[in-house]
């Protein structure tokens, strides 16, 4: 027997339109949710490889590094004058650069505070370096501003750079180091004067070999 919908009641047709579709329904509803998940986050990941695969080493992009390695704070107006291109185009390299190549970062003049900066030089005997080194920092949470473990020297394994106000500071800080376990030797070292900063030399040779 045939029906015709627009003959059956209205009871009818909603039990059969309940009764026959709701889990089609859920079903394209769920594939739906995952298309449109999927078709979202594809074309976003693709951009991202897009944009990393793209970074162009040319002239151009390295005379735009050098210029900002000499002067992080450059406007891209000032480096199109001096490269003499476009000012949209070395927009967009230096946009492409800092998101693959470029980090920048800002560091506070402690001497303008009266800290100084000295470099420890670590030995690290038998034990796991990671917690030896994991104490090391704990101990002095509020003097080290940074740490690293080192390989080459075999009586040298970790570097901490810690600031301090005085040489009875340093003096603490150095005798509270050597007092923990699987510690050996402790030395330092200050820097009295910055010679020469060949930031820009160095790196153009890196670019130069890239």
């Amino acid at each position: 027997m045939r029906y015709n919908l627009r003959s059956m009641p209205r009871t009818e047709k909603k039990r059969s339109y309940l009764l026959l579709n709701p889990k089609a329904r859920s079903d394209q509803n769920a594939k739906r949710r995952r298309l449109v998940t999927v078709s979202d986050q594809i074309p976003e990941e693709r951009d991202t490889r897009k944009k990393k695969e793209r970074v162009l080493l040319d002239r151009l992009s390295k005379n735009i590094i050098n210029e900002l390695i000499q002067n992080p704070n450059l406007t891209s107006e000032a480096i199109a004058r001096t490269v003499k291109s476009p000012l949209s185009t070395v927009q967009r390299r230096r946009t492409a650069l800092e998101r693959s190549i470029l980090t920048k970062a800002y560091n506070l003049d402690l001497s303008t505070f009266g800290w100084r900066i000295a470099d420890l030089m670590i030995e690290l005997e038998k034990g796991d370096p990671y917690v030896i080194s994991e104490n090391i920092i704990q101990n002095n949470i509020k003097s080290v501003v940074n740490a690293s473990l080192r390989i080459g020297s075999p009586q040298v394994n970790m570097v901490a750079q810690v600031c301090y106000r005085s040489s009875k500071e340093l003096h603490q800080i150095l005798q509270g180091i050597r007092a923990l376990d699987k510690v050996g030797r402790v030395e330092w070292s200050e820097v009295v004067q910055v010679i020469s900063k060949n930031y820009s030399a160095t790196f153009q040779n890196i670019l130069d070999i890239a």
